[in-house]
């Protein structure tokens, strides 16, 4: 019978933990359409993008930093961008420009 509830009691504890765990994960803070919202909220190194690269709802991000992948499509959209971008990354950040190492990759580093 102790062992039971011991295995009850773990199993609930479990539970709680994890139910908690998975619902902070799944706050999302700074939702946006365009650039301009991110540039108010967070500052001029901050632009919306695509909270991932398989769903649309657009996230304030940092811009990229040195060595961080880039594409160089968000390049050539500009920085800020009245349009809603397409990919999940913000351009490289000031100072930076998306370099391509291999043209079979569809993306680059910031440099």
């Amino acid at each position: 019978m102790l062992r039971l509830m011991t295995a009850l009691l773990v199993g609930f504890l479990l539970w709680a933990w994890l139910s908690r765990q998975g619902s902070q994960a799944m706050v999302i803070t700074g939702v946006c359409e365009i650039d301009s919202e991110c540039i108010k909220w967070k500052g001029e190194n901050s632009c919306c993008a695509s909270w991932n690269s398989r769903q649309g709802l657009g996230v304030c991000k940092p811009m990229g930093r040195r060595g961080q992948p880039c594409q160089l499509v968000n390049e050539m959209q500009g920085h800020p961008s009245d349009c809603k971008r397409s990919f999940w990354r913000c351009p490289c950040g000031p100072g930076l420009q998306c370099v391509y190492l291999k043209k079979e990759v569809p993306y680059g580093l910031c440099i």
